[in-house]
């Protein structure tokens, strides 16, 4: 027989369930956190349209998101994205709130989303991992990007190398000095 491993009585109180019990919690607690994620976003999208991040004298919503929740400024420029998008997409935010779409789903899938199809979406992407919906969200910006239009981690790439992008959109070397 194997020794007991060391927990503390939090998480004793669940090894104590049933595998089927901590399942269930599992599923119940991270709709609660969806929920409670989509009342924060309309939360902060309200106070961004009234420009509430001027009374902490922040020189923004993103700034002012960081300084109130303690989160990275890149979460919360994803939370500032993503609540100003739902707000446009009524569908989306309802399955977002009711746990049917995870935040690593929803994300992305407002990259893509317009008021046109959020219905159709809103029953379409449970279905898919969040994986898939960022592979969407990927394929639909590279569609919708303009030709010769490059991304901007090849321009610097090729500026690092010494290429000057000309009028014609051909990489041409610079000169040597």
């Amino acid at each position: 027989m194997s020794e007991p491993i060391e927990c503390s009585a939090r998480v004793r109180a669940y090894r104590e369930c049933t595998p089927a019990e901590r399942l269930v919690a599992i599923e119940q607690l991270a709709a609660l956190e969806c929920a409670t994620r989509a009342e924060l976003l309309d939360v902060i999208t309200a106070a961004d349209l009234e420009a509430d991040w001027r009374v902490d004298g922040a020189p923004g919503m993103v700034p002012s998101v960081v300084a109130t929740t303690r989160m990275g400024s890149t979460t919360a420029r994803d939370i500032v994205r993503v609540g100003a998008a739902l707000d446009r997409l009524p569908h989306l935010r309802e399955a977002f709130a009711a746990g049917m779409l995870s935040w690593d789903q929803i994300a992305p899938a407002t990259r893509f989303v317009t008021p046109d199809t959020d219905e159709e979406m809103a029953h379409d992407l449970p279905s898919r991992s969040a994986a898939q919906i960022e592979d969407l969200a990927r394929q639909r910006e590279l569609r919708s990007r303009p030709k010769g239009i490059r991304p901007a981690t090849r321009i610097r790439a090729e500026q690092a190398a010494g290429l000057t992008l000309h009028l014609t959109g051909a990489p041409e070397q610079d000169p040597a000095p």
